[in-house]
């Protein structure tokens, strides 16, 4: 059996845009293209560029209808669009591939001017790129396809890009560095799972297929349906070799994609299609498995120091270097953190993670031999961006020598940071101290 795409995919024949097409206008030809729904309406970005250029202009347009208007962007191209309160922003790699910039409208005709939100590092290039937010904890990802010299034998590398606002990004480490699927990805969120389209050559044409993430972006699994088959996009005649370039966004009840045709050199063509239902039920169709999260389990490493493996653990004070706070995750009861005991509460012990995690608990195991200085009344907080929010807060608690006490919360809460903030110890004393935190999730 061959590749093929769902059969309920219906594709036009007529091309959306066209290398070749003779419209008046700013020279153009499509580069990227982006969908989304703004106001009720259906619109796309594409990046409108002169021929061999990569930049130049994005095309507005409402519906797939004439143009709204031109927007000017002479050193962005890849657009990837996000939209959040009545704000579109839309992201897009600079012409020397080494900045991604962000410009805004409220209205689709008046623009910002762009911006840089983030740079490559030294031989680092950026390419592609797509957004998606995780809505229940507030945190963005873009993934970018990179040039990597840390991947000399690869052509691509994705890396994903971390945020907790629109504006501010931060790069995590590579994924996809050994694999086949690292071309014009797209991604989004639907819940917890994170899905990513991604283009890979099959040995004779360019094909997208589909891929998700429980754990957001660290690992995947890639989809192929219930015949181990169904490909998102296979070219079909009259399509050349390549079905690439996917984008999405659910409208009215349906899920609609703008892909492109052709043979990635002498011509492309933007071509829309759509698929019959919802764009959760259109990634689950890839995979005939329920989604399934895996086990909760303690996220804090064996700390070595204050920072190890990304996680780092600091502290609002510390009484002596004998007592500094990553002795809390170092997995050895008879080292502790203790606190500055000149200091008045509340303090603090905080955990913070390269990337958001999805927690539903933590523990705590008192100081060995005098448990009465562990925290009596506390609450467990996560850090939006901007401010500290709390998620469990526990009251008269008392702990027995050597054994950790845990908490759950009322529900699972993604941050990448998260600290214990204690008013009062057991004891009412100045000197509070903790064994072993952990910090539970996926």
């Amino acid at each position: 059996m061959a590749l093929h795409s769902p059969s309920t995919l219906k594709k036009s024949d007529q091309a959306y845009l066209s290398l070749r097409s003779s419209e008046s206008g700013p020279p153009h030809g499509p580069v990227e293209t982006e969908a989304f729904e703004f106001k009720g309406d259906l619109v796309t970005i594409t990046a409108i560029a002169p021929s061999g250029t990569y930049s130049g202009y994005f095309r507005v347009d409402n519906g797939l209808q004439r143009p709204m208007t031109w927007v000017a962007a002479p050193d962005m191209s890849y657009p990837c669009v996000h939209v959040e309160d009545g704000i579109v922003f839309v992201y897009g790699s600079s012409l020397d591939h080494q900045r991604i910039l962000m410009m805004w409208s409220t209205d689709l005709v008046n623009w910002s001017a762009p911006e840089v939100v983030f740079s490559a590092t030294a031989g680092m290039g950026f390419y592609n790129t797509s957004i998606a937010k995780h809505t229940m904890s507030g945190t963005y990802r873009m993934v970018v396809e990179t040039t990597d010299p840390a991947y000399p034998s690869n052509p691509f590398v994705l890396h994903l890009l971390s945020a907790t606002n629109p504006k501010n990004w931060s790069i995590l480490p590579p994924v996809f560095k050994n694999d086949l699927y690292v071309n014009c990805p797209m991604i989004r969120y639907v819940g917890d799972v994170l899905y990513m389209a991604f283009m890979e050559w099959t040995g004779s044409q360019h094909v997208t297929f589909i891929a998700r993430s429980f754990d957001k972006g660290v690992t995947w699994e890639r989809g192929l349906g219930a015949d181990g088959q169904t490909a998102a996009l296979v070219p079909i005649a009259g399509e050349g070799n390549n079905n690439s370039d996917m984008t999405l966004c659910e409208f009215k009840g349906q899920t609609y994609i703008l892909y492109g045709r052709g043979d990635q050199t002498a011509w492309l063509d933007c071509v829309s299609a759509v698929w019959p239902g919802t764009m959760k039920a259109y990634f689950e169709q890839f995979f005939p498995n329920a989604p399934t999260s895996p086990a909760p389990a303690n996220l804090i490493p064996l700390m070595t120091g204050e920072t190890t493996s990304g996680v780092t653990i600091t502290a609002s004070s510390v009484h002596a270097g004998i007592f500094v706070p990553w002795y809390a995750g170092d997995r050895d009861q008879t080292t502790f953190w203790h606190c500055a005991d000149t200091n008045a509460y509340p303090h603090w012990l905080q955990v913070g993670f390269a990337a958001p995690h999805s927690v539903t608990a933590y523990s705590i195991k008192a100081r060995s031999g005098l448990p009465e200085q562990g925290p009596k009344n506390f609450t467990f907080q996560g850090y939006n961006g901007a401010d500290w929010v709390s998620l469990d807060t526990q009251t008269n608690q008392s702990y027995t020598n050597g054994v950790a006490k845990t908490f759950t919360l009322s529900s699972s809460a993604s941050y990448a940071q998260f600290r214990l903030l204690v008013s009062a110890n057991f004891e009412g004393s100045a000197n509070l101290s903790i064994a072993e935190i952990e910090v539970v999730g996926t």
